[in-house]
């Protein structure tokens, strides 16, 4: 349709079957052409590739046709081969591009249709994952009944409660101190958009994603779980009570104990990335040496009720309540694997940061952070918003990477990594890509704010069989 448009609307100008609009025609149909091998705009390869050997056919005749209007222009000896060779190439084009393609294409689908229908008969558990792949084809092919559609209604709701618990950022902070700076952190984030897939930033910030009735430590535990970006806010206020535990008396520091689980999960690659925000008057450091002889002087044992929880929410949230990678992590900063306070808060503040100063006048690097003034936050919350593009990047090369190893539909377990969870949907991406369509702070003594709940989630497939970007999620 498109084509006739262009052509006919030309006529007038160029004139019906002149030089120029045989050019005009061959520009069209190759321009077209390539629109058909990059967007392959059909479901099944089978039309896509129809559809191209038309297209090819098309360009063929055009070509042809202008070959021989400028060779009617020129003398008769000059001509390098016969007007029949162009007949006989134009006849085999067809014959090949049209109908043995087009009975190809009917015969190809036909034994899709008797595989689909074969499996149908064969199984008899509507619950089982044979049962839900045979329910996606059958949707590809338009031959979905009700139960199938009840079976993928179901599943996408399991897939949509499971999304819905992810976050690209996870703000790490101290009611007493930080409170007001996490909030106004969490409102600008969750306003921006992932350029790149077009989702909204979600963002887990206990004051907003706790629910009512939840165990406030279980619930910011397993938001940081299933977070990909960790920004802790640093300040003498959220480090200074760690002063306070002794061996003594010990007791759960709960920003104690989320930076010492996100540096395991980081470990992990569970976590993608850290980032920092040291908060202070003029610098963290200088303000920490006033306040309490600065993080040198922090306790050099290990706070083992924090450690306690820590172990103890990691196997409730991933199955493994291994430290393994938090003491290589100190290891390698330190020279000793022992997690003492002093050491977890040395080693998170060796990740490169952003320091938040009341006295920052526009941005400045200095010991390695970007320096940016509390009255304007746009460089922070530019630096976090590249932070969470970066690490979806590496999400969505890991799900590739899981796609291609994984073969059929997994319901996810409980005793799975995260990791593994999303290779798995993933791949279910990966394989409903062709749909295009949607699924149907912590205060000195460990006391939190909490309430609300999550935000609706949209669920998106994307990209291609062969190289889908997996799935991804988004809330409004």
């Amino acid at each position: 349709m498109i084509r006739k448009l262009i052509l006919v609307g030309l006529i007038s100008v160029v004139g019906r079957g002149s030089v120029a609009q045989l050019f005009i025609a061959v520009v069209v149909s190759v321009t077209l052409l390539a629109l058909q091998l990059v967007l392959q705009p059909y479901k099944h390869p089978e039309d896509n590739q129809f559809k191209a050997g038309v297209e090819i056919h098309i360009c063929l005749t055009v070509a042809c046709a202008l070959v021989l209007k400028c060779l009617r222009l020129q003398s008769a000896d000059q001509e390098a081969v016969p007007v029949a060779f162009y007949d006989v190439v134009l006849v085999v084009s067809f014959i090949a591009s049209i109908p043995l393609a087009f009975v190809w294409t009917v015969c190809a689908k036909r034994d899709m249709m008797r595989d689909s229908l074969k499996e149908r008969a064969m199984s008899g558990d509507n619950s089982s994952t044979r049962a839900k792949q045979r329910a996606i084809k059958m949707l590809r092919l338009g031959l979905t009944t009700n139960d199938d559609m009840r079976l993928l209604a179901g599943y996408f709701g399991q897939l949509q409660n499971m999304v819905s618990k992810w976050s690209h950022v996870f703000i790490s902070y101290r009611v007493a101190s930080d409170r007001d700076l996490a909030r106004r952190l969490h409102d600008s984030l969750a306003t921006l958009t992932i350029e790149e897939t077009g989702q909204k930033v979600r963002v887990y910030l206990d004051q907003t994603r706790l629910e009512d009735g939840q165990r406030w430590d279980s619930g910011f535990m397993e938001g940081l779980s299933k977070s990909w970006v960790f920004v802790p806010i640093v300040s003498v206020g959220s480090v200074q009570p760690m002063m306070n535990l002794s061996t003594s008396d010990d007791w759960c520091d709960n920003v104690l104990l989320e930076w010492t689980a996100a540096l395991e999960l980081y470990q992990r690659r569970t976590i993608k990335a850290v980032l920092p925000l040291l908060t202070g008057t003029n610098d963290f450091f200088a303000d920490a040496q006033e306040a309490f002889g600065g993080v040198s002087a922090l306790p050099t044992h290990v706070s083992t009720s924090t450690m306690e929880q820590v172990v103890m929410h990691l196997r409730e949230n991933t199955g493994d309540a291994s430290l393994s990678g938090l003491r290589e992590l100190v290891q390698q900063a330190h020279g000793e694997p022992e997690p003492t306070i002093k050491h977890v808060v040395n080693s998170l503040l060796r990740f490169q940061g952003i320091k938040v100063t009341a006295g920052a006048a526009g941005t400045a690097h200095s010991h390695g952070h970007l320096s940016v003034g509390t009255d304007d936050m746009t460089d922070c919350i530019d630096r976090v918003h590249a932070t969470v593009s970066a690490a979806l990047k590496r999400v969505g090369m890991e799900q590739d990477r899981s796609s291609a190893a994984e073969d059929g539909l997994h319901a996810p377990s409980s005793s799975s990594s995260t990791v593994a969870s999303r290779g798995r949907l993933g791949s279910l991406g990966s394989r409903l890509s062709s749909m295009r369509s949607p699924a149907g702070g912590n205060d000195g003594g460990g006391k939190r704010g909490g309430g609300g709940g999550a935000s609706p989630v949209e669920v998106t497939f994307g990209g291609g069989d062969a190289g889908g970007t997996g799935l991804y999620l988004s809330s409004d």
